[in-house]
Formats: structure tokens, C-alpha cells, sequence
């Protein structure tokens, strides 16, 4: 978990203690718990841990891929591009911002990531 604030394990979600929390980050681990949920925690992992190789590869030969014209993610090693491309983490990292996303939050809306 080094580098991370925090792990979603649904039902639980784990915390750094040396990190700062916020609202917005606890929406992004609310948002993977309901994708846990809905695929079951063991399949979540198998598919999270797929598409990350998928990625790795990916990002590895291109050097655009994962890259943003927001200035905090210019420059981001090749792990973190990573990490903003997944599909899971596309739709969290897109949603974590709206308080009433959870709340009408459609089943299985990672998939159009």
C-alpha cells in the first residue's frame, strides 16, 4: 500500500494513518466497494489485477497513454499513468468529486469506462 491513502477490501476500507482522508477520497473507495460488491470481491481482484498488466503493457509502449493536460499528471512515472487508466480507477477517479454519485450510481457503470 506504499505510495497509496487508501485500499478498498468490501466491506472494508483501509487507511493510511500518515495520510490526510477527505470526503472526496472516501467517495473514490465507496465507488470501488459498490464495483466489489457488484462482481463479487474475488472476481474484482482477478479483473483489477488483469487489466493493470493490460496497462502496464499498454503505457509501457505508449508514452501518451495515461497522460492528461492537467499539469499534476504531466509528468507521473509510468505506475502512476497506470493507475489513472484502469477502468475501475477511471470511473472513481471521474465520479470521486460528485457527492450524489453513489447515490444514482447505476449497476455495472464501470463498464462504460
Amino acid at each position: 500500500m506504499k505510495g497509496y491513502k487508501a485500499l478498498a477490501l468490501f466491506p472494508f476500507i483501509f487507511i493510511r494513518r500518515t495520510s490526510k482522508f477527505t470526503d472526496v477520497d472516501l467517495r473514490h473507495e465507496e465507488i470501488h466497494g459498490r464495483q466489489q460488491r457488484e462482481m463479487t470481491l474475488v472476481l474484482f481482484l482477478i479483473a483489477y489485477g488483469i487489466a493493470w498488466c493490460k496497462e502496464v503493457v499498454h503505457c509501457a509502449f505508449d508514452k501518451e497513454r495515461g497522460q492528461y493536460t492537467d499539469s499534476r499528471f504531466k509528468k507521473r512515472n509510468i505506475w502512476h499513468r497506470v493507475m489513472h487508466t484502469i477502468i475501475f480507477e477511471r470511473e472513481a477517479y471521474a465520479k470521486e468529486s460528485d457527492e450524489n454519485y453513489l447515490a444514482t450510481r447505476k449497476k455495472w457503470a464501470w463498464m462504460k469506462y
